[in-house]
């Protein structure tokens, strides 16, 4: 009896070892593919290409090479959804800890959670902050306007959005929003959420994931026609993206007998296809009615749909371990997506003003726009990499958990393995 006992411990430890050592490389391939879409965006837009008041672009439309970027723009349309991918992608993460334990608990508890998101987020952030403020103040041209993507930065120095931008509630005000680094409004939005991150773990642990599904997608649209207070220039159901992503991990490792039934009933692969065709198709009701962007948030939850449908089929992949992993599975573990994925948050923050520092030499230098448009796409994503990952080096990496780093540091060495925790 006591042998039995012993072997049954033995095959229970190694059945949660082998659980906790699922490979989930995918996430930092998936982040990096939206982090790279996201610079070749404005890598486009960087001399005014889709705004509003542009005049800068307007010489070199109409020369072949301008042409040439005119037509492939639409190549770099993902861009714009890239928030609401790392959105769900953020909602997955932190709940993958959570759905795997045995307790369902968020480890340390809340005033623990709070500790280390504020050590893992806030130092690169006021890095980034600093560095851009240091650009605009240092560098001639980078303070002036000039019909260009970099315009939507300024005015920066002023009280209004230092300040705001200090403590993280620069989306609350049309005039700060976009000031100082452009895409930083998002880092607010989703750093606001993180607060409210413990409250839908106790949710989902005491009613599951149908109740905070409902509670948040209507409180979220409904904002959009009672309540238009909490973010109103950021989009209010972005929180709907956030606990999508905690629904899918809740999906792909909780040991709960709906989820489980949920993980492997469903096509999820079909349904990730599904939800981005719907997401696709609604866009052209869209445009065909003339909706406007008040209907976006239907397209971004039908898109945050569909990546955690995709997040559920990849998890469920790896946690078998299949010989013959699928197309899309192999494409998000790349060793290099992989690496580039793992200072992505990195990516994000540096990618505007390197640009932007990038455009203006060669604008100051007089490199004709149209060559000098294509010269900052074809050389945006190398530079701006490489100078985010020395970045990650100083000012990200520090700042990251034991395990972490540990984990980084072996993916130098061998670049095809890891674990996301």
């Amino acid at each position: 009896m006591k042998t039995a006992f012993v072997d049954t411990k033995r095959s229970h430890n190694d059945a949660a070892s082998k659980k906790s050592s699922i490979r989930l490389d995918f996430l930092d391939g998936m982040r990096a593919v939206a982090a790279l879409a996201v610079v070749l965006l404005h890598s486009y837009q960087i001399y005014g290409m889709d705004l509003v008041d542009a005049p800068a672009i307007e010489p070199f439309l109409s020369t072949p090479i301008g042409a040439f970027i005119t037509s492939s723009y639409m190549l770099t349309r993902f861009g714009h959804y890239a928030v609401e991918v790392f959105l769900v992608l953020s909602g997955f993460s932190l709940m993958l800890p959570v759905a795997r334990s045995h307790d369902e608990r968020l480890s340390g508890g809340t005033l623990e959670f709070y500790r280390r998101r504020f050590r893992r987020i806030l130092p690169p952030y006021y890095a980034a902050l600093a560095f851009a403020l240091l650009l605009i103040v240092l560098v001639p041209g980078m303070n002036a306007l000039s019909g260009a993507y970099w315009d939507v930065a300024l005015p920066a120095l002023e009280a209004g959005p230092i300040l705001s931008h200090l403590f993280l509630v620069h989306n609350i005000n049309r005039e700060w929003l976009l000031a100082i680094n452009p895409p930083m409004w998002s880092i607010a939005v989703e750093w606001q959420i993180y607060f409210l991150f413990p409250l839908m773990v106790a949710i989902w642990r005491m009613w599951g994931s149908a109740a905070i599904w409902i509670l948040t997608t209507t409180l979220g649209v409904m904002q959009l026609f009672v309540l238009p207070l909490t973010y109103p220039f950021s989009d209010s159901w972005f929180l709907v993206l956030f606990v999508t992503g905690i629904i899918g991990a809740s999906i792909s490792f909780s040991r709960r007998p709906s989820e489980i039934w949920l993980r492997e009933r469903l096509p999820w692969n079909w349904l990730a296809l599904g939800f981005t065709v719907a997401m696709f198709g609604f866009g052209v009701v869209e445009n065909a009615l003339n909706l406007g962007s008040f209907a976006n948030w239907i397209k971004d939850i039908l898109l945050g749909l569909g990546v955690t449908s995709l997040l559920v089929y990849l998890a469920k992949q790896g946690s078998c371990n299949e010989r013959r992993p699928s197309l899309m599975l192999r494409l998000f573990q790349l060793p290099a997506l992989v690496h580039i994925g793992r200072f992505s948050y990195s990516v994000y923050l540096l990618h505007a003003p390197i640009i932007a520092l990038m455009a203006l030499v060669l604008r100051s230098a007089g490199v004709p726009l149209d060559i000098a448009n294509l010269a900052v796409i074809l050389m945006g994503i190398p530079l701006v990499t490489s100078m985010s990952y020395g970045f990650f080096i100083l000012f990200e990496r520090p700042f990251m958990s034991k395990h972490a780093r540990s984990t980084e540091s072996k993916m130098m060495h061998r670049p095809t393995q890891g674990v996301v925790t």
